[in-house]
């Protein structure tokens, strides 16, 4: 017996003979598990052995350590065309990301796919294959993505990134802020934002010391035991940051240029301080920014004032956004027959970064499990920022068992994508092969992902030469699975994830290539080992 959810097993019982005394012997393949292919790298999966001879009974606990790739998102860097660190209508986003094999098995290649929460944004290649990644190494992976004309200052997009490699599911997100607010005085007045400025030696635009530009902010002129402040009241709909520029010319130690937040200190400057930016974290809801220059009773040194200039304020948008995703465009249950129990994952994933609720709406002829555990067909999920719900769809199919084409509805609380519909069908054996396809088509395949078989079907309308071929990702031939004539018809082959030597090969995508008169096709397909 074992508590993992990562182990399934499927013969736990053995028949012992006599065991003399102080004898041992030894039971070859007395057990059988099957361990899933999502389990993670280095899982310490527990068993508990009992033996009875029906009058006393031993146990023993031992324990298996599992060996899985472990890939990681790291070093993601978001640029813009002009590299000025804003993001702009109009500009071309590149964003560069580190894919790193942190586990004890190779990565044997997958897929990387991005979705935009924002129809502003449009992604070059939203599908990128991903090559094998060895232990220990990594790859850089390059997204982009074009921000068009019509998007505004304050409009945020979110990119979520899926990554579906050797059964590794991850998520990842990254947002994009459009445009900046900000303030480097160049009204030549306070005006421009509801700056507050009502000390008895106010603060003054000036123009013989600045960071950019023709004008910047100076200190009011003070004298000993004083201060003049300046400062602004703005609401933030996130959390976000607020950078600015400075300058300081003062008595080392007494006479100080202080930033505040909400009236918590956040730095302090004095002596002779060349113009630097300073960045800080901003809380989210109405903050009040605020700058105060403070002289102490004695003692003045260099001009004895502050400057600030070029501050960039928060976005006050919604940074918050759920994303809706599901590498599953239908579900199908072909060639059913009567008595059989077939199943089909269904994966609904969080890109986003923040937290996605929703229902999962499967028809009542299918059950549905979660955790291997059955759950109702109407089942609300709630999901963390990057975590995927994994749900089994069964169908036991009935006596007699008839058609079935319905649909699966996902919803959730993702704005632009609130929810998915999918097609699910069941399709009866049938012993009608009169019917010729009205097209040659390569059909596709099923279960997909799969493990360790799968059926590819495919339809010719007319007589003659078909070859279908296995390829890798490399575009290296694996195997030949037809290479004939054949008569019109709908056609079906099983391929046992075996290459053309009968070795069997290893997790990840392969191509499926179909060739007929008149005809070429190719599609994926992933082995999940």
């Amino acid at each position: 017996a074992t508590t993992s959810p990562w182990v399934s097993i499927l013969e736990g019982e053995e028949q012992i003979p006599n065991i003399p005394a102080d004898g041992n012997i030894t039971v070859s393949n007395a057990f059988s598990i099957q361990i899933s292919p999502r389990v993670p790298d280095q899982a310490s999966i527990p068993f508990e052995i009992t033996i009875t001879d029906g009058e006393h009974t031993w146990s023993s606990t031992r324990s298996i350590i599992t060996f899985a790739a472990d890939l990681n998102i790291g070093d993601v860097r978001v640029t813009d065309s002009n590299d000025n660190g804003f993001f702009e209508p109009g500009e071309t986003v590149t964003i560069q990301m580190k894919l790193s094999n942190d586990g004890h098995l190779p990565v044997q290649g997958g897929s990387l796919y991005v979705v935009s929460n924002h129809p502003g944004a449009t992604i070059a290649t939203s599908e990128i294959d991903l090559p094998s990644i060895n232990i220990g190494s990594h790859i850089y992976v390059t997204v982009i993505a074009f921000l068009d004309d019509s998007l505004e200052t304050g409009d945020v997009i979110t990119l979520g990134i899926a990554i579906n490699a050797d059964s590794q599911l991850i998520n990842h997100s990254i947002t994009i802020p459009i445009g900046f607010i900000g303030d480097g005085f160049e009204t030549g007045n306070f005006n421009s934002h509801p700056w507050m400025n009502n000390s008895p030696a106010p603060w003054t635009i000036q123009s013989a010391t600045v960071h950019s530009g023709n004008f910047a902010a100076k200190a009011g002129a003070i004298g000993n035991s004083s201060s003049t402040e300046l400062s602004i009241t703005l609401e933030n709909e996130s959390a976000g940051t607020i950078s600015f520029w400075r300058k300081v010319s003062s008595e080392a130690g007494y006479d100080k240029l202080k930033f505040l937040v909400n009236d918590n200190e956040l730095a302090t400057w004095s002596g002779n301080m060349d113009w630097a930016q300073e960045e800080f974290p901003v809380p989210p809801g109405i903050v009040t920014f605020k700058w105060i220059y403070q002289k102490d009773y004695s003692v003045s040194s260099g001009s004895d004032t502050a400057w600030i200039d070029d501050i960039i304020f928060p976005i006050s948008s919604n940074t918050d956004a759920a994303i809706l995703y599901t590498p599953i465009t239908e579900v199908n249950f072909e060639n059913v027959s009567a008595g059989n129990t077939y199943s089909q994952d269904l994966i609904v994933s969080n890109l986003g970064n923040s937290n996605m609720s929703g229902m999962v709406s499967i028809p009542q002829e299918f059950s549905v499990l979660l955790s291997n555990e059955q759950v109702s067909n109407d089942y609300v999920y709630s999901l963390e920022a990057g975590e995927n719900a994994i749900f089994s769809i069964v169908y036991q199919a009935p006596s007699p068992v008839v058609n079935i084409d319905s649909v699966i509805l996902i919803s959730s609380n993702d704005a632009s994508n609130p929810a998915i519909m999918l097609p699910i069908r069941v399709n009866v054996v049938s012993n009608d092969n009169t019917g010729i396809p009205a097209v040659t088509k390569l059909e596709g395949n099923f279960p997909n992902p799969f493990n360790p078989t799968t059926t590819i079907r495919f339809a010719t309308h007319k007589p003659g030469s078909v070859r279908l071929s296995i390829f890798n990702i490399k575009g290296q031939l694996v195997r030949k699975l037809v290479d004939k004539d054949l008569p019109a018809g709908n056609h079906a082959i099983i391929w046992d994830g075996k290459d053309q030597y009968n070795r069997s090969v290893s997790s990840g995508i392969y191509l499926y290539r179909m060739e007929a008169p008149g005809y070429t096709q190719s599609l994926k397909m992933m082995l999940m080992k």
